[in-house]
């Protein structure tokens, strides 16, 4: 009998240990059902999280098209270089166009003698690789490593220059090929970059209108 009474005592125990968990979750449905049904009826709260979420989708889409803004303006100084190099290539001479050629001939005439001076360079070093080694640890071999080391100092200091050289011709080709783009000179080989300058810019146009929209 006393056995049978302990256990009792701990089921009626372990029941009212099990009790605050439906307490809980009948307590969580009710809270739930209370946010549910002021959400409902708060036509402020509704209104601040769809500006919320409105506002990030606005975010995200004016980062995406801020990117592609980037890549078309990107496309058009790559399309104006390429237009100005051309016009080069082609020697159209023009008045509007006469100081840039002059920058351009000049460096085009450094880069020649800075590229023959770099294949001199080369051929030095190639004919001392070609020698016979002299004894390691003789004087003769630590002249030839010094001259050299040397050689390869002066070629890297070439290559220095001659890239130095290309940014700048590229520059210019750009200021180039920006004037003849305003002053649309007519030239059979120009007319497929001004079409494809004209539908960049187009595409830039609309970009900046839509980031404006969305802006304000």
């Amino acid at each position: 009998m006393l056995k049978a009474a302990v256990s009792l005592q701990e089921a009626e125990a372990m029941q009212r240990e099990g009790l605050p968990f439906w307490i809980f979750y009948l307590l969580l449905c009710i809270i739930l059902l209370l946010s549910v049904f002021i959400f409902l009826r708060d036509k402020n709260l509704r209104q601040r999280i769809n500006f919320f979420f409105i506002g990030a989708k606005h975010k995200s889409i004016l980062i995406r098209l801020r990117m592609k803004l980037r890549k078309e303006r990107q496309k058009q100084e790559d399309l104006w270089r390429a237009l100005g190099e051309k016009a080069w290539g082609n020697d159209l001479d023009f008045p509007e166009g006469a100081s840039i050629r002059r920058v351009l001939a000049h460096l085009e005439e450094r880069r020649h003698q800075n590229q023959m001076e770099w294949e001199s360079v080369f051929q030095a070093i190639q004919k001392l690789s070609r020698l016979p080694a002299p004894a390691a640890g003789t004087e003769e071999s630590g002249a030839r490593e010094r001259e050299i080391k040397e050689l390869e100092h002066k070629r890297s200091s070439i290559q220095h220059r001659l890239k130095a050289i290309e940014r700048h011709r590229n520059h210019h080709f750009r200021s180039l090929g920006i004037l003849l783009d305003s002053l649309r000179i007519e030239s059979p080989d120009m007319e497929d970059l001004y079409n494809r300058i004209n539908a960049a810019s187009q595409r830039i146009f609309n970009l900046e209108q839509r980031i404006e929209n969305l802006t304000f």
